[in-house]
C-alpha cells in the first residue's frame, strides 16, 4: 500500500497543475449537482415556512369557544396530541374599538401559529407577557424587552385594577389572520393579542388549535370550527414547483454524469504513457489498476470536499440575497443528498476507470495515431469534410457529451429565463400592475365575517369592518388619495314606493322582479310601522329593498370623473340630501324616501327587535352616471351621512393611493398604522399592494439572477468540457497534426479544423436545446393561457438565449485556441521522431 501512496504522491508532485485542474473540474460538476439538490430541498422547506408566516401557521383546524367541561375531561390527552390551547383570562382596558385580551397559552401555540417575533421571545411564567405589534402600538407602549409593563385589567365587577408584567417579546401581527377564519354568528370573536403562560387564572373562554392528524379534538364541542386548507395549498404549490425543478434536476444529473466521464477520459489519456512506463518496469495489470483507482479515490475525495464547501457558501449567499425579498430562503441541507452525490460520483469514476483500463490492456502499449486512407481523402472534395469524417468516428462519445451539455444549457437558458416571471405572475395576480389598478397601493376589505339578520338585512355583529374613525383620520393626510371608501352589504335601506311610483328603478325592483319570481318588497310585522314613520299609507304603499352603495365623497370623485347629467354639492351630498343614480333608471330631480334600520352593538339575530330603531330620510337625485362611466346599477349615497346616523357601523372596503413614495419614514409609519387598523378591525384583511409589487419584482429579479448565475456556471462547465475534449484529442493525435504541418498545413489551418468541429457540436446542441426549451415553454404557456406572456418572450427569453449562444460560440473559440496552440506550435522534426 505504501508503494501505491508513494507513486501517487510522486505523480501529484510531478504534475500539480494537471491534478489541481482535474480536481477543480470534477468539483465544479459535483458542486452544480449538490447545489441543485440542496437548493431544491431548501426551496420546498422555505415554501412551507414562508406560507406559515403569510397565513399564520399550518394546522388542521381551530375550535372557537369550546365547552369548558368537555375540555377539562380531555385536556391531558389534547396536550399529548400537541394541540395548542389558548385561554382568554383578562380583558385589558384601552381606547381601541376592539377588545384586547390577555391569553394563557401552552408551548404548542407558538409552533402551530408560527409566531414570529420582531424582538424577544415567548414568556415562560405568568408574570411575563409577549405582545402583538399592533396591540403594542395601540396601547401606546414604549417599553423595551425586559422592562415592566403596567396594564389596566377589567375585573368581573366592571372595575379595573393594575397588573404588572415583564415584557419578553413583541410578536408580528397574527391575531387578525385568525379572526378572519371565524364564523361570527352575531357575536365578535374574542382572541388574545397579549400572551402569557402557566397562569392559574380562570379562563373566560378557550380556543383549541389542532395539530395535523389530530383525532381527539373532533370530539370537543365548540361554537365554531375552522378547518385549515393550507396543507392542500402548499401541496399544490409543491406540485407546480416540482414541475419546474424536475427538468433542472434531470439536467444536472446528466451534466454530472457526462462531465465526470469526459474528465475521466482526459485523466486516463494523460496516464497512458505513465502506465506504459510502469508496465515496462514490471508493474502487473492488477497493480496498475489498483494504483489508478487509488489516484481516482483521492481525486474523488478532494472534489467532494471542495464541492460541498462551495455549495454551502453559495447557498448562504443566496440566503443573504433572499433576506432582501419577501421569500426568505430557509436552508435545509440533507446529508442524504450529499451521500447520493458522493455515491454517484464514486461509481462513475470507478466504472469509467475500469472500462478505460480494460480497453487499454487490449491494445499494444504503444498506440497508433489516427490515420486517414488516401482513398478516403480522394473521395472528399473539401478538407473540412475529410477531417469531420475521421474526427467524428474517433470521438463519438466526447462529441455526444458536448452536444448534450450544450443542449441542456441552451434549453435551461430558455426555460430558466421564462420561469421567474411566469411563476411570479401565476402566483400573484394582484401584485402585477397588469392585473390590478396601477395607482392602488393599499386595501382594507371585509372577508365575510358576520351573519346577515335576514329580517332587516343588517350585518351582525355591528362593528364588523374597517373602523371609519381611524380610517378617516389616516386618509385625511394630503399625501393620501382615497380611491374608494364604501359600504355595500353591511346595511340595506328600504325605499317607499308611493313617493315616485313611476320611477324606472322602483319599477325594476317591484314589477319586473315579480315576473322573474324575485320579491324585493319588505314584508314583516313591523312593515306598517315603518311605512307610517316614512309618511306613507300602509294600505297602498310598500317598502322595497334597493341595491345601494354607500360611498365617501372623495372616492365618488375618483371613480366617476364626469357625470352624465347634473352635479352634486359636497355639503348636500355629505348630509345625505343628494344622491347619485344610474341615468338609465333615474333622472335628475327624482326624489325618494328611505327607511334605514339601525341596530346597536348588543343586537343579535335572537334579540334584534329589542335593539333596533329606524331612521327616515328624503333624498333627491342630484347627478346621474352612465354604464360607460361607472359599471353599476346601484344608487350611491354618502358614507359621511351614514356614519353620522349610524356611528357603530364601519367601512366595508377602502382602497388608498400613496402620493409620496419617496418619504420612506412616512411610508413606514403609514403602513404600520394600516396594519394596526387591520388588527383592531373585525373580519378585515389588509393588502399592501405597494409592498406586493415590490416583492413581486424582488422575486422575479432574485429568480432571474439565480437562473443567470446557473446558466453562466453551465457555460463555464461546457467550455471546460470543450477545452478538455480538444486537449485530449490534440494529445492523442499530436503526431497526425505534426505530419499535417510537415506537408504544408499552417497552425491556423489546424486550429480552424478543430474549431469547425466544435462549431458543429455547438450548432447541433443549440438546435436541440432550442427545441427542448421551446417545447417546455410552450407546455407551460398552455397551462398559463390566462397570463400575459408576450413580454416575457421578448424581454427575457430572447435576450438570455442570444447571450447564451454568443458566449458559447465566442467562449469556446477563445478557449480552444489558448488550449491547443502551445501543443501544436512545437518543433516538427523533434516531434516526428517521438512516439507519444
Amino acid at each position: 500500500m505504501k508503494s501505491y501512496l508513494y507513486l501517487t504522491k510522486k505523480y501529484i508532485k510531478s504534475y500539480p497543475k494537471r491534478c489541481i485542474g482535474i480536481v477543480l473540474c470534477i468539483s465544479l460538476f459535483l458542486f452544480a449537482f449538490l447545489t441543485i439538490l440542496w437548493y431544491s430541498n431548501s426551496f420546498k422547506y422555505s415554501l412551507v415556512e414562508n406560507y406559515k408566516i403569510e397565513e399564520g401557521g399550518v394546522y388542521e383546524s381551530i375550535r372557537f369557544y369550546v365547552d369548558q367541561e368537555n375540555f377539562r375531561e380531555k385536556e391531558s390527552q389534547l396536550v399529548e396530541e400537541k394541540a395548542g390551547i389558548i385561554s382568554g383570562i383578562w380583558e385589558v382596558k384601552s381606547k381601541s374599538p376592539s377588545d384586547i385580551w390577555i391569553g394563557n397559552v401552552n408551548d404548542n401555540v407558538s409552533t402551530l401559529l408560527s409566531l414570529h417575533f420582531e424582538s424577544g421571545k415567548m414568556p415562560k411564567s405568568e408574570n411575563e407577557i409577549a405582545i402583538e405589534k399592533g396591540t403594542y402600538d395601540i396601547l401606546g407602549l414604549k417599553s423595551k424587552i425586559g422592562d415592566k409593563v403596567e396594564l389596566e385589567i377589567k375585573n368581573s365587577y366592571g372595575n379595573t385594577e393594575k397588573k404588572s408584567f415583564v415584557l419578553t417579546g413583541i410578536i408580528k401581527n397574527f391575531s387578525n389572520k385568525i379572526k378572519l377564519h371565524y364564523d361570527y354568528q352575531s357575536e365578535k370573536l374574542l382572541f388574545p393579542s397579549i400572551l402569557t403562560t402557566n397562569s392559574k387564572a380562570s379562563p373566560k373562554y378557550i380556543h383549541i388549535i389542532a395539530a395535523e392528524n389530530s383525532f381527539l379534538i373532533r370530539n370537543i364541542s365548540s361554537k365554531s370550527v375552522y378547518s385549515n386548507d393550507s396543507q392542500q395549498m402548499i401541496s399544490s404549490k409543491m406540485v407546480a414547483n416540482n414541475l419546474i425543478l424536475m427538468p433542472v434536476k434531470i439536467f444536472f444529473v446528466l451534466t454530472t454524469i457526462m462531465g465526470i466521464v469526459s474528465i475521466s477520459l482526459y485523466f486516463f489519456k494523460e496516464q497512458e504513457r505513465y502506465l506504459n512506463l510502469l508496465r515496462c518496469i514490471g508493474f502487473s495489470k492488477k497493480k496498475s489498476r489498483k494504483l489508478l483507482l487509488i489516484q481516482g479515490f483521492f481525486i474523488w475525495l478532494s472534489s467532494l470536499i471542495i464541492s460541498s464547501v462551495a455549495s454551502i457558501l453559495v447557498l448562504l449567499l443566496l440566503q443573504f440575497i433572499s433576506s432582501f425579498s419577501s421569500q426568505y430562503l430557509f436552508l435545509n441541507l440533507s446529508i442524504l443528498d450529499l451521500i447520493i452525490v458522493a455515491l454517484l460520483s464514486a461509481v462513475l469514476i470507478f466504472i469509467s476507470f475500469n472500462i478505460l483500463l480494460a480497453r487499454f490492456y487490449k491494445n499494444a502499449p504503444l498506440r497508433e495515431a489516427i490515420y486517414v486512407s488516401k482513398k478516403q481523402i480522394k473521395s472528399q472534395t473539401k478538407l473540412k469534410r475529410c477531417w469531420h469524417k475521421a474526427y467524428g468516428r474517433r470521438y463519438k462519445l466526447q462529441n455526444f457529451t458536448c452536444v448534450m451539455l450544450v443542449m441542456f444549457c441552451v434549453g435551461m437558458s430558455i426555460f430558466g429565463s421564462f420561469v421567474p416571471l411566469f411563476n411570479a405572475r401565476g402566483s400573484s395576480f394582484d401584485a402585477d400592475p397588469e392585473y390590478f389598478r396601477q395607482n392602488a397601493d393599499y386595501s382594507l376589505h371585509m372577508m365575510g365575517g358576520g351573519s346577515s339578520a335576514k329580517i332587516y338585512y343588517i350585518n351582525l355583529p355591528v362593528g364588523c369592518g374597517v373602523s371609519h374613525k381611524i380610517a378617516d383620520e389616516i386618509a385625511s393626510d394630503k399625501r393620501i388619495n382615497v380611491l374608494e371608501a364604501s359600504v355595500s352589504n353591511l346595511i340595506v335601506p328600504f325605499f317607499l314606493t308611493s313617493q315616485n311610483p313611476d320611477n324606472k328603478l322602483l319599477y325594476k325592483y317591484v314589477v319586473e322582479a315579480k315576473k322573474n319570481e324575485y320579491n324585493y318588497i319588505f314584508q314583516h310585522k313591523r312593515t306598517n310601522e315603518m311605512i307610517k314613520l316614512a309618511g306613507g299609507d300602509s294600505s297602498k304603499d310598500s317598502l322595497v329593498e334597493l341595491s345601494v352603495k354607500w360611498q365617501s365623497y372623495d372616492s365618488v370623485l375618483n371613480n366617476i370623473n364626469e357625470f352624465a347629467n347634473g352635479k352634486i354639492d359636497e355639503k348636500n351630498y355629505k348630509n345625505g340630501v343628494e344622491i347619485i343614480a344610474p341615468d338609465y333608471l333615474c333622472s335628475v330631480g327624482d326624489e325618494f324616501t328611505m327607511v334605514i334600520p339601525i341596530a346597536d352593538a348588543e343586537a343579535t339575530e335572537q334579540n334584534i327587535e329589542e335593539h333596533i330603531k329606524f331612521k327616515t330620510a328624503k333624498v333627491k337625485v342630484a347627478a346621474t352616471y352612465s354604464k360607460e362611466q361607472y359599471n353599476s346599477d346601484k344608487l350611491i349615497i354618502s358614507t359621511e351621512y351614514l356614519f353620522s346616523i349610524y356611528p357603530d357601523l364601519n367601512y366595508e372596503n377602502i382602497i388608498l393611493e400613496n402620493l409620496d413614495h419617496n418619504d420612506s419614514v412616512w411610508v413606514n409609519e403609514l403602513e404600520n398604522n394600516l396594519e394596526n387598523l387591520e388588527g383592531i378591525s373585525v373580519g378585515v384583511r389588509y393588502d399592501n399592494y405597494a409592498k406586493m409589487q415590490r416583492e413581486f419584482y424582488d422575486q422575479v429579479n432574485l429568480e432571474t439572477l439565480q437562473i443567470i448565475v446557473s446558466v453562466f456556471i453551465f457555460i463555464v462547465i461546457i467550455l471546460i468540457a470543450i477545452v478538455f475534449s480538444s486537449y485530449v484529442q490534440v494529445r492523442s493525435n499530436l503526431k497526425s497534426y505534426i505530419m499535417m504541418r510537415a506537408i504544408g498545413a499552417r497552425i491556423e489551418t489546424v486550429q480552424k479544423l478543430i474549431i469547425n468541429e466544435i462549431n458543429r457540436t455547438l450548432t447541433t446542441g443549440v438546435i436541440l436545446g432550442t427545441i427542448l426549451g421551446g417545447a417546455v415553454v410552450v407546455f407551460f404557456s398552455i397551462l398559463g393561457s390566462n397570463i400575459k406572456l408576450w413580454d416575457i418572450y421578448l424581454f427575457y427569453v430572447v435576450p438570455v438565449f442570444i447571450a447564451t449562444v454568443i458566449l458559447l460560440y465566442f467562449g469556446s473559440r477563445i478557449a480552444v485556441k489558448r488550449a491547443v496552440r502551445s501543443m501544436i506550435n512545437q518543433n516538427i522534426i523533434e516531434k516526428l521522431n517521438t512516439v507519444e
